[in-house]
C-alpha cells in the first residue's frame, strides 16, 4: 500500500537535462584538447625511438658485413642492377597502386636475398612506424624501406651500363664516425627519390616527425637532427630540397668543404 504522505511526490529523475549533457559534452571537449597534443607528442616520442632502434640495428648490420668483406660497405643501391643492403639485384618495381600488394610481397622476398639480410634477420627494421601505406606511398617504386643511404658510399659514381661496370664502395675507415650514411627520405618530395635505396643528401629528409629526424652514422651510432640543420648541411636553405628528384645539382648554395653529408671521400665531399 502507498503511503499517503508520498502520493504528491515527483517520480525518481534517471536522465540528464539539456543543460547537463551540453555541460558535460564541453568539459569532456575542454579535457580532449588539453590531452591531444600531448598524446601526439608522446607517439611522435614513440615513433622517434623506434626509427633510432632501426637506423642501429641496419647499421649494426652493414659493420657486420664489412667485417666478412674486408671492411667494405654493402652496395648503397644507387640504382637496382647489383645486389645492394636492402635487396638483391633487379628488385621488381612498384609505382601502380593496383598491384601494390604482389609487388610488396616480391620486393619483401628481394630483401631477404640482399646483402643484409643474414645479419639483420627482419624486414620490419626497415620501416618507420609513421610511414603508412597511403595513395601516395603506394606510387613508390620502392615499399620496402623509408630509409635511403648516402650516395657517397660509391661517390655517387653511376652503373656504367656500355661496361657493364658498378661502381665498388669505399671502406668504411674512409668515412669519419660522425659523417651520415642513412636517413629518411621526404615522401612528400619527387617519386624518383623512391626508384632505389640512395639519394643526395639534397633530396631532402622526412620531416614527418615534425622539427626532428633521425640519421644513421657510418661509425654505427644513430641520432636525432633538426630538418633545418640537416637542410643548412645539404645546401638548401629553409628544406627547399631538389624536389625533381635527379635534377642538376647545386640549385642552392653547393658547401665549400666536405661536411656531414657530403662526405665523398674524393672530389671534395661532393659529386
Amino acid at each position: 500500500m502507498k503511503n499517503p504522505l508520498f502520493k504528491n511526490a515527483p517520480a525518481n529523475r534517471a536522465a540528464f537535462t539539456l543543460i547537463e549533457l551540453l555541460v558535460v559534452i564541453a568539459i569532456i571537449a575542454i579535457l580532449a584538447a588539453l590531452l591531444l597534443p600531448a598524446l601526439s607528442s608522446a607517439r611522435t616520442r614513440a615513433f622517434m625511438a623506434t626509427d633510432l632502434n632501426n637506423n642501429r640495428q641496419i647499421l649494426l648490420g652493414s659493420q657486420l658485413f664489412g667485417g666478412d668483406n674486408e671492411d667494405s660497405l654493402p652496395q648503397p643501391g644507387w640504382g637496382t642492377k647489383v645486389d645492394c643492403w636492402a635487396a638483391a639485384a633487379n628488385i621488381p618495381l612498384g609505382g601502380n597502386p593496383a598491384t601494390y600488394d604482389s609487388v610488396l610481397t616480391n620486393q619483401i622476398d628481394s630483401f631477404k636475398r640482399g646483402e643484409l639480410y643474414q645479419y639483420t634477420k627482419t624486414e620490419k627494421i626497415m620501416m618507420c612506424p609513421a610511414d603508412k601505406p597511403t595513395p601516395q606511398f603506394k606510387q613508390r617504386q620502392i615499399y620496402t624501406t623509408s630509409y635511403v643511404w648516402n650516395g657517397a658510399v660509391v661517390g655517387y659514381a653511376a652503373y656504367t651500363i656500355s661496361s657493364n661496370n658498378w661502381p665498388k664502395t669505399f671502406k668504411s675507415t674512409r668515412f669519419k664516425p660522425d659523417a651520415v650514411q642513412q636517413w629518411e627520405a621526404d615522401e612528400n618530395g619527387s617519386l624518383l627519390f623512391w626508384n632505389d635505396f640512395s639519394n643526395y643528401p639534397d633530396q631532402g629528409i622526412s620531416a614527418r616527425h615534425g622539427k626532428g629526424a633521425v640519421v644513421g652514422m657510418f661509425g654505427g651510432s644513430a641520432q636525432r637532427i633538426s630538418v633545418a640543420d640537416f637542410a643548412m648541411l645539404a645546401g638548401c636553405p629553409n628544406g627547399a630540397w631538389d624536389k625533381a628528384g635527379g635534377g642538376s645539382r647545386w640549385r642552392f648554395a653547393k658547401p665549400s668543404s666536405p661536411n656531414q653529408l657530403w662526405c665523398n671521400p674524393v672530389n671534395d665531399g661532393h659529386p
